[in-house]
């Protein structure tokens, strides 16, 4: 597992920083990984047990959000 803000954001880049938020968007959609908070509330990612998942409807309920980042916030 890594802190998913770890993995997204590029200090460089607050363009590739949403971009990178969209692409895991499809990789959780997918079932390759998962999203879950660790004991500060912060939010992880880690990889499912399970890879390819998107054909098996008998995985679980799979929840979207929506995530507020703006420019201030990300610098």
């Amino acid at each position: 597992p890594i802190s998913f803000f770890d993995l997204v954001i590029d200090p460089n880049s607050f363009a590739r920083t949403v971009e990178n938020i969209f692409h895991v968007s499809f990789i959780i959609r997918d079932g390759f990984a998962r999203l879950k908070l660790d004991d500060d509330k912060l939010p992880i990612i880690e990889p499912s047990k399970d890879e390819g998942r998107e054909n098996n409807h008998s995985t679980g309920a799979r929840n979207q959000v929506v995530i507020s980042l703006s420019h201030q916030e990300w610098k």
